[in-house]
């Protein structure tokens, strides 16, 4: 068969080869604006689809290797316009080809495929070539073939063992951005553009000396962050706090070190200490990190830069009583 000229509009019905020999549909100019059915042979052979529509011709190519026998039908369908209904939650809704294909097998026969799908230069909305990734929709499950060739308006899968409806379009893409608060970085790259569904690379939020990491402003406490199946921008600043230490003070009875218990100190401040003994006592003996400081009433410590501890001993005042007598 040579389609000379024009278009064979097929409606509901189709145009059917039955030879399984590929060079026996042949076209000058003409192709079927509908359904066209060919018959595959076993082996390996290549397929032309002459099909199109009102707007043009939009073939497509199948190489098929590995069909184990003759006998299967495959069914070519090309339509205007991205599918109302498939067209992927994760594709971009404004850059997008303006095309869909429907590709159907009828028999047992197993096969590998690589499809050639051709369109025309207007189907490009907003987009270009490169841009684009092609989908398979196999009701309800859609994947995402990778395009192994662009051609000049030409997107090409390999590797296929069945058919469905197929199109393309820009994936969407989304920005991450990771921001360094006070006192501290962002190691990794920021901002990044992730296309949907996909996961961004690792950050670290780095503390100046002294700092450390709190949180993200979004209430995640992971560091390193790595972001996944992303569905949405991600605008995140990194929390920093400075280091605290801990000044722990005791005391025995008959006595009070102020303040008592624990006390948080920045790094490299200060705090200090006041040590007083009841009424009728007196200070025995005051420790600093175990280390004695004698009978002192006070106590600073200054510059800190670790944990410390205080405590101090207290006895009660002791008298003498002299006794003494005249002569006889």
């Amino acid at each position: 068969m040579n389609l000379n000229s024009g278009a064979i509009t097929t409606g509901n019905n189709k145009v059917v080869t039955n030879s399984t020999t590929p060079a026996d549909l042949t076209r000058t100019s003409g192709y079927i604006k509908g359904n066209l059915q060919r018959a595959i042979g076993s082996g390996s052979n290549t397929y032309d689809f002459v099909v199109g529509t009102t707007s043009g011709y939009t073939p497509v190519s199948i190489a098929f290797t590995g069909v184990s026998a003759a006998g299967n039908n495959v069914t070519v369908f090309s339509t205007d316009g991205k599918s109302p209904s498939n067209y992927p939650v994760s594709f971009n809704n404004s850059n997008y080809l303006n095309r869909r294909w429907n590709i159907t097998n009828a028999g047992a026969a197993t096969f590998t495929a690589s499809p050639s799908f051709t369109f025309l230069p207007a189907d490009l909305v907003n987009t270009s070539i490169g841009n684009l990734r092609m989908y398979k929709y196999d009701n309800p499950n859609t994947t995402f073939p990778a395009v192994t060739n662009n051609g000049s308006n030409t997107l090409t899968l390999s590797g296929l063992t069945s058919f469905s409806e197929f199109g393309a379009g820009e994936a969407s893409t989304y920005t991450l951005t990771y921001t360094a608060g006070a006192n501290g970085s962002i190691s990794g790259t920021t901002p990044q553009t992730v296309n949907y569904g996909d996961n961004g690379s690792a950050v670290t939020a780095v503390p100046d000396a002294h700092y450390h990491f709190v949180n993200w402003s979004d209430g995640s406490t992971a560091n390193p962050r790595t972001d996944n199946n992303v569905t949405a921008n991600i605008s995140v600043t990194a929390n920093f706090a400075i280091d605290t230490y801990t000044i722990n003070a005791t005391t025995g009875a008959n006595g009070t070190v102020t303040p008592l218990g624990i006390t948080s100190v920045n790094y490299d401040g200060s705090q200090a200490y006041t040590i007083t003994a009841d009424a009728c006592y007196h200070i025995v003996d005051v420790l600093v990190d175990g280390v004695s400081q004698g009978a002192v009433t006070s106590y600073t410590f200054n510059n800190v830069a670790t944990n410390h501890t205080i405590s101090a001993t207290f006895a009660v005042n002791t008298y003498t009583i002299t006794a003494s007598t005249g002569s006889n």
